[in-house]
């Protein structure tokens, strides 16, 4: 496995679904600025369904609002170069596939990346729009011979009692069963309280984002230290 960032200084684009799915692996992505290389970022929604963790009622619009300011405020910290959201709506990204791929192929046009990176055919928490996110960009990856990188379930021990802890946490009924997870053949050392702090950015969902309260103090904090990805091609 190999143990140092492997996107040090490169262009990176970044395919997400969600707010707060970059916050994961922020560590390697900040590292990546910091080397000299450069970030952007496309989200596919605003995440507008996820009201589990709110103490509050708001609509569908006053959330898009929220969790756009909440992530342009962790790029912004992470040091994006760009924050580009694709506008789908949250729940529903596999029916946008092909708009996606187009969006996706747009941007490759127009930055030139050296490494998509992603979500793989699992999707990390097994969410449908995390597994169409991960259908548009590496099609679009290959397309065009680029790099795709895949952010991936920790080895064993810790990848069995992580994958109970995320089935056990599905609420909305927007999740796949049995998809291919993917062995993780990178290993990147993050900085454990920069992650906290960029996971604070994203306030309306940190109940359910924060490990150590989540995931508990052992599994969460190896979580907060290590960020597991695979390079697909």
């Amino acid at each position: 496995m190999i143990t140092e960032n492997p996107f040090l200084g490169k262009k990176v684009l970044v395919v997400t679904a969600h707010p707060d799915d970059e916050a994961y692996f922020a560590g390697a992505l900040r590292q990546v600025v910091e080397s000299g290389g450069e970030v952007r970022l496309l989200c596919g929604t605003l995440g507008e369904r996820g009201r589990s963790y709110l103490p509050y009622e708001c609509t569908a619009n006053e959330l898009k609002l929220l969790r756009h300011a909440e992530l342009c405020a962790a790029a912004s910290a992470i040091g994006m170069s760009e924050v580009i959201i694709g506008g789908y709506p949250d729940g529903a990204l596999s029916d946008y596939i092909e708009s996606l791929i187009s969006h996706v192929e747009r941007l490759v046009l127009n930055y030139n990346p050296d490494i998509i990176l992603g979500y793989g055919p699992d999707g990390y928490t097994g969410h449908a729009d995390h597994v169409a996110a991960y259908a548009a960009a590496f099609s679009v990856a290959q397309a065009h011979n680029i790099s795709y990188v895949a952010f991936a379930l920790p080895p064993e021990p810790h990848r069995a009692e992580l994958m109970q802890l995320l089935n056990a946490k599905r609420k909305l009924g927007v999740y796949v069963d049995n998809a291919q997870v993917l062995e993780a053949s990178v290993a990147v050392a993050a900085d454990a309280v920069f992650k906290l702090e960029l996971l604070r950015y994203h306030a309306s969902q940190l109940e359910g984002l924060n490990p150590y309260v989540v995931f508990g103090e052992v599994l969460g904090g190896h979580l907060m230290q290590y960020e597991y990805f695979h390079i697909l091609s």
